[in-house]
C-alpha cells in the first residue's frame, strides 16, 4: 500500500484515538509505539509529526516511548481478542499503538 505522509498520521491518530476508547473510561499512563522502520523512510525527518498526532490523541501529558521494528505480528480481523479464533500474520509499514492505563 502506497499512501501519503498526511494519510499516514491521519490514520496513526485516529488509531490511538481507538486505542483510548477501548480502556472503557480507564486513564492512559503510558504508550508504547511499535513503528515499521518502512514508516520511517515515508516519514523521513517529519517523523515527529506522527508522534505528535499520536501524543495528541492520547494526551499531552502521557509518556511516550517506541521504537521502529521490522514488521509486526498482530491477527487480521476475526476475535483479535479470543487467541484460538484470531488469525495472526506478518504485517508492515504499520503503526501499532498500546496504551497502558489505570481502570
Amino acid at each position: 500500500m502506497i499512501g501519503s505522509r498526511e494519510e499516514a498520521i491521519k490514520v496513526a491518530k485516529s488509531a490511538a484515538e481507538n486505542a483510548v476508547a477501548q480502556l472503557d473510561g480507564g486513564i492512559p499512563k503510558a504508550v508504547i509505539i511499535f513503528n515499521c522502520i518502512a514508516r520511517n523512510k515515508l516519514f523521513g525527518d517529519r517523523s515527529g509529526e506522527e508522534i505528535d498526532a499520536i501524543q495528541e490523541a492520547i494526551g499531552e501529558d502521557v509518556p511516550l516511548i517506541g521504537f521502529y521494528t521490522y514488521g509486526e505480528q498482530a491477527p487480521l480481523g476475526g476475535e483479535v481478542r479470543n487467541i484460538e479464533k484470531c488469525n495472526p500474520a506478518f504485517h508492515n509499514e504499520t503503526v501499532v499503538i498500546v496504551v497502558l492505563a489505570e481502570s
